[in-house]
């Protein structure tokens, strides 16, 4: 996809998402964050430091009155104010790095973001890191969330509200968005599980699963609707159910585990496996 042929819009239908490992830039996917119908356009976000650009913006949703375009509004407010150069704020020390093998932390008030380069062929051979805010002695460098944060199953980790999640209006806004609190993942942990390293949940009939993104696992939800409050979040069992010597904690039928039926498959399953042993 030629990213000179993609506008940018206060209401972007897609963004590019960076992938890294051990530290290093690998490559870029561009994501979608709606259905797309036919005739819809893409459009990525615009950079985090459109605030301090001279020119109008350009947003294709408002192309015919810019005025009307709440970034260009605020970008033409920043403007008209005595210019003092942003200081960001400290993140937390205790911080942890994020798990998709990027070398900068995410957060709420970010300092720092990815520039991709591109050739005119749409392909990106790297990128630059543009710093938007002085960082503080003992600061880091910190990058915004990725657009579709507001969807994303997991906890976000902000580098500043990281002790105190619930300060974060990122993370506020995900957990309204996803109908979810923090009591309802606790709620999850407290379910049985079939190991320690599966904190999730399982059932025959789950609300969730696991998606290799190239690099790490990432849990997406079933369905497209956000998932209730109250709901506990359930994986589905792993492929080799049926060979499992113990009945499967299935908990959509914790009270009748009879009634699951993949919980009959693996009773049926070890009853032939038993009459062939014995022959």
């Amino acid at each position: 996809m030629n990213p000179y042929y993609l506008h940018c819009s206060c209401r972007p239908t897609s963004f590019f998402r960076p992938f890294f490992a051990n530290g290093a830039f690998r490559g870029v996917s561009n994501v979608v964050l709606q259905e797309m119908v036919p005739g819809t356009f893409f459009t990525i976000p615009f950079d985090p430091n459109y605030k301090y650009s001279e020119e109008p913006l350009k947003c294709l949703d408002h192309i015919k009155n810019m005025s009307e375009c709440p970034m260009e509004q605020e970008r033409r407010k920043f403007q008209s104010q005595p210019y003092v150069r942003p200081v960001s704020a400290i993140a937390s020390p205790t911080a942890p790095m994020p798990t998709d093998g990027s070398p900068w932390r995410r957060s709420c008030q970010p300092n720092t973001f990815i520039k991709l380069n591109w050739r005119p062929d749409g392909s990106s051979p790297g990128h630059n890191i543009i710093t938007f805010a002085d960082i503080r002695p003992g600061g880091f460098h910190m990058t915004p969330f990725d657009a579709d944060y507001a969807h994303s199953i997991a906890p976000l980790v902000c580098a500043i509200h990281h002790e105190d999640m619930g300060q974060c209006p990122m993370e506020v806004e995900r957990r309204i968005n996803q109908g979810i609190l923090p009591s309802d993942i606790e709620m999850s942990l407290r379910a049985p599980s079939l190991d320690r390293s599966a904190p999730l949940s399982r059932s025959c009939e789950p609300n969730m699963f696991m998606k290799h993104n190239g690099l790490s696992l990432i849990i997406k939800s079933v369905k497209r609707e956000a998932i209730p409050k109250g709901t506990v979040m359930t994986l589905p069992f792993d492929a080799d159910y049926k060979t499992y010597e113990n009945p499967l904690p299935c908990v959509k039928h914790l009270g009748n585990i009879d009634a699951c039926p993949l919980e009959k498959e693996r009773k049926r399953y070890a009853a032939q496996k038993k009459k062939v042993a014995q022959a």
